[in-house]
């Protein structure tokens, strides 16, 4: 992945998964720091010569934020929020389409002795 910065392509992120030889490629997922036009390069293992490439682009949201268990104000879901907290169980229930999004900080603290409870698929 890169991007151009003072008309300088500036190498970010390399993806390689050593899957070269799967029915099913390379696939990441990387969240872009900032709006602008990135590029990716795609380089081949062998003379294939078939590529497909699809893009799944999200909008950047402010919905993303730490959920930390241990404070004293408790986080609260917001309407269509994927996740709800039971605290009198200790348990936090991530619901289908939850999404982890890498952030500076931990995503989620939890308390010792909780429970973590996923339905359906989570990433």
């Amino acid at each position: 992945m890169y991007k151009e910065i003072d008309g300088t392509f500036q190498h970010l992120k390399t993806f390689d998964e050593d899957n070269y030889g799967s029915s099913y490629g390379e696939k990441f997922k990387y969240l872009v720091p900032e709006t602008g036009t990135y590029y990716i390069i795609l380089g081949s293992y062998d003379d294939a010569g078939t590529c497909i490439v699809e893009a799944d682009i999200q909008p950047n949201t402010p919905n993303y934020q730490s959920l930390d268990f241990t404070s004293e104000i408790l986080p609260e879901p917001a309407e269509g929020d994927l996740w709800n907290w039971d605290n009198e169980t200790q348990t936090l229930t991530l619901h289908d389409g939850f999404q982890i999004v890498s952030l500076d900080a931990p995503a989620i603290t939890l308390p010792d002795e909780s429970v973590l409870c996923i339905e359906a698929s989570v990433e």
